[in-house]
């Protein structure tokens, strides 16, 4: 095992989908746990973005591939 990674999307769900891909693609990060910390809204603008990374989240499945 490799030390884990965090990664703290908050409301960008495009940067947060091409940070996944290039874990995926890394063969050392493939050996390590991946947390992710989604902060709640800080503002009304801020609520659908919030919810399409969290709803990414849902959708990575197993980390590992």
């Amino acid at each position: 095992m490799c030390a884990p990674i965090i990664v703290f999307p908050y409301n960008r769900p495009s940067h947060f989908l091409k940070t996944i891909e290039a874990l995926r693609q890394n063969t050392i990060a493939k050996l390590s746990d991946l947390y992710v910390y989604s902060d709640g809204p800080k503002d009304e603008v801020a609520v659908p973005f919030v919810a399409t990374v969290r709803a990414i989240c849902k959708e990575i499945g197993f980390f590992v591939v």
